[in-house]
């Protein structure tokens, strides 16, 4: 899951007037809109943040089995190669998305 953020044009309460406002995605979930005139930011709570990124990584891991099957299908060779190291390197992929996620939400 990757941090994004989307520069976009919003009606801000705050200025009365429409202003850019970066919008910050954890994956597909919004996790935090804030104003770059007046900076005034909406964010969602840590709990409902971490709960969409569980949410996520529960579905990720629910759909690997299928996926895997699909690469090896496609790449047999390339597949059975890559996989030990893609094992191994798995844990710390999934612990800097965890902190990436964490720093942005710490980030208020």
């Amino acid at each position: 899951m990757d941090i994004t953020k989307v520069n976009m044009d919003l009606f801000c309460e705050t200025c009365n007037e429409e202003t850019v406002h970066v919008i910050t995605y954890a994956g597909q979930k919004i996790i935090k809109i804030n104003c770059t005139n007046c900076h005034r930011e909406f964010h969602a709570s840590k709990e409902t943040a971490f709960a969409a990124y569980t949410d996520e990584v529960m579905h990720r891991i629910k759909t690997k089995p299928e996926r895997v099957k699909e690469e090896i299908k496609s790449a047999p060779v390339k597949s059975v190669m890559s996989m030990p190291g893609r094992l191994i390197t798995k844990f710390f992929r999934i612990e800097k998305e965890y902190k990436s996620i964490k720093k942005e939400l710490d980030q208020r």
